[in-house]
């Protein structure tokens, strides 16, 4: 991609999706505005890199829901560079609530930046574009422009307000050879992390651990040893290359390590009862190995069925081996993430329970899974859900166990179950 000679203006650029575009149009040669908001520090850094590598490029504060600060925004490009040929609308909030608990202010602030703040830029973008014979605008949308978020409400909103505003305005700038798309976000990953490299040498580490069971039901041990933990019902088999120590409900180690050194660690569920006999150990470190070639291997052939191209090809496969990890192997139920749970706003009492498989979730992993080519795990999700779900449709729920269980400790929850079962089979039967 060849930008030389053109000026993009992206706004929301001082982090995530708005940077990687800002910081890729400046890679292709393009001069580049980045428009931030209280982030600075690290719009400020980028357009220094880019210029310090040949680029031209500037960061500029400016508050998109506010017209003469998106007017002196867009008369700041030209002034620096003389015109504008694209335009990036990447801003964007969000502030989530309920539909009956979301404020009249709450409301106002988002929609103001995510469908006023891409109007008022597109508006000031398209009228000077007009006037030097045309140009780009592209809206980064949201697939909640068409599906329902719970919570979400003003976001959804604004994002399907973008995609209506945009049609209409593509229709009347065409004339004026404008290109004006709406698109949802791919997959990215904005700020790579560099892959380590080794270094010569021994290196100590001092790792220690907490051992949690039963979703952390259970932190403190009857016994716990260097081999095996004994708490109720639970029991836990312990193998290392090292030598634990116990400090109160913890175990910690000490030891060095050097470049192709590896350093074993097996934890396993077993039987309480079993714990105590000698015949019950840990795997040998033969075991271990051959375990861990066996399990890299399979995921490698299975892995090999997802083949796409495309500079997102990579992350896609990414995405596709999280969820077919989150995969209940026995049921084929998907857990919506690898942790416990997460709050619906930060510091706030209610949380959602990620234990379980939630309806909602499933639309957007099994489209994900047949999408990319897995349609035996799409298969057994679906299978999940009618299993799950079958009955009386007044004893549909939005969340299941797991293994389909239907008594699950959540005691409080105001969504469609109904309205989500008949979206995802509508999405089935497309």
């Amino acid at each position: 991609m060849n930008l030389s000679r053109k000026v993009a203006v992206v706004t929301g650029a001082g982090s995530g999706i708005g940077y990687a575009i800002a910081q890729r149009f400046g890679e292709a040669g393009a001069s580049v505005v980045i428009n931030h908001l209280g982030d600075g520090d690290q719009a400020e850094p980028l357009a220094r890199e880019l210029t310090e590598g040949g680029r031209r490029a500037i960061a500029v504060e400016a508050d998109i829901s506010v017209r003469a600060q998106v007017r002196a925004l867009m008369e700041r490009t030209v002034s620096e560079f003389g015109g504008i040929d694209m335009l990036v609308n990447n801003a964007g909030i969000e502030n989530p609530a309920p539909f009956l608990d979301l404020s009249e202010s709450d409301w106002d602030k988002v929609v103001a930046v995510d469908l006023k703040g891409a109007f008022l830029c597109a508006q000031e973008a398209a009228r000077l574009m007009k006037d030097s014979g045309g140009g780009s605008i592209v809206n980064i949308s949201s697939i909640h422009e068409d599906n329902t978020f719970s919570g979400y409400t003003h976001h959804c909103a604004a994002k399907g307000g973008i995609r209506m505003m945009m049609r209409n305005a593509a229709l009347e700038l065409a004339p004026y050879s404008f290109a004006s798309t709406t698109s949802p976000p791919a997959p990215s990953q904005p700020r790579s992390t560099p892959r380590p490299r080794p270094i010569p040498g021994r290196w100590p580490n001092s790792p220690g651990s907490s051992l949690w069971a039963g979703w952390g039901a259970r932190r403190r041990w009857r016994r716990l040893l260097s081999s095996s933990a004994i708490g109720g019902d639970i029991g836990l088999l312990i193998g290392a290359d090292v030598e634990f120590e116990r400090r109160a409900s913890e175990l910690h180690c000490r030891f060095s390590i050097r470049t192709q050194d590896r350093v074993r660690l097996s934890i396993e569920f077993a039987r309480p009862s079993d714990l105590p006999s000698a015949e019950v150990r840990p795997p040998p470190p033969g075991e271990l190995d051959r375990q861990l070639t066996e399990t890299v291997d399979w995921w490698r052939r299975w892995s090999q069925q997802i083949s796409l191209d495309g500079p997102h090809g990579p992350g896609v496969l990414r995405f596709a081996l999280v969820l077919k990890a989150l995969t209940n192997r026995r049921t084929g139920a998907i857990a919506p993430a690898a942790t416990t749970s997460l709050p619906e706003t930060p510091g706030g009492a209610r949380n959602w329970d990620y234990r379980f498989s939630w309806i909602r979730d499933s639309s957007f992993s099994a489209r994900s899974l047949a999408e990319v080519g897995c349609d035996a795990e799409a298969g057994r999700f679906r299978r999940f859900i009618q299993e799950s779900s079958a009955g009386s449709a007044d004893d549909l729920q939005i969340i299941y166990g797991v293994g389909g269980e239907r008594r699950l400790t959540e005691v409080a929850l105001d969504l469609d179950a109904y309205g989500e079962l008949l979206e995802l089979s509508w999405h089935w039967h497309l």
